[in-house]
């Protein structure tokens, strides 16, 4: 095993994959992977536990209809937008019509919105400890941990304006 001097940056840890990762930089790159694992956990925690109740019952029954008919009603009756409810008609051909099924749709863009924040707040400010404080506020409010778990178009609707706004920013920037 051949010695290698000391080099004028002791504070760097050499691999052998790529360029030396600065320490200090070792727990920033570890936090986004945890903000995101807890994100997800506390979103599919116990999510097959309660029956659907009203409104998602709603959204299992209208999503199971066929897709013309289901057309139908959303361009006379139902206020929602279609997206969501196209999305889960397709994911329950493939995944099932389970609480849990039904409702990782939800989850699924809950933790998008997650990821779309820590972008956005990078985006508009330079701090990386900042960008992680509020994906992590995301990751933690119970108001979006709930909708998370609930099979309705919200987390969607969240998701798409964090994008859109993350975007924008970056659109702005360039």
């Amino acid at each position: 095993m051949a010695m290698t001097p000391p080099t004028d940056e002791p504070n760097l840890l050499q691999t052998t994959a790529g360029p030396a990762v600065p320490r200090s930089r070792i727990p920033l790159l570890v936090a986004l992977p945890t903000i995101l694992a807890l994100a997800f956990w506390l979103q599919v925690y116990r999510l097959n536990d309660v029956s659907l109740r009203g409104d998602e019952a709603f959204s299992v029954t209208f999503a199971r209809q066929d897709l013309g008919e289901m057309w139908r009603g959303l361009l006379l009756t139902e206020p929602h937008p279609p997206l969501y409810y196209t999305m889960l008609h397709y994911w329950m051909a493939a995944a099932g019509q389970s609480e849990l099924s039904v409702r990782f749709v939800s989850a699924f863009f809950g933790l998008l919105t997650v990821a779309f924040t820590y972008r956005l707040a990078r985006s508009l400010c330079a701090e990386e400890r900042v960008a992680q404080v509020a994906a992590l506020m995301v990751a933690l409010n119970p108001y979006l941990v709930w909708q998370s778990q609930d099979a309705r178009m919200y987390t969607l609707l969240t998701a798409t304006c964090a994008g859109s706004f993350l975007l924008a920013s970056l659109v702005w920037r360039a």
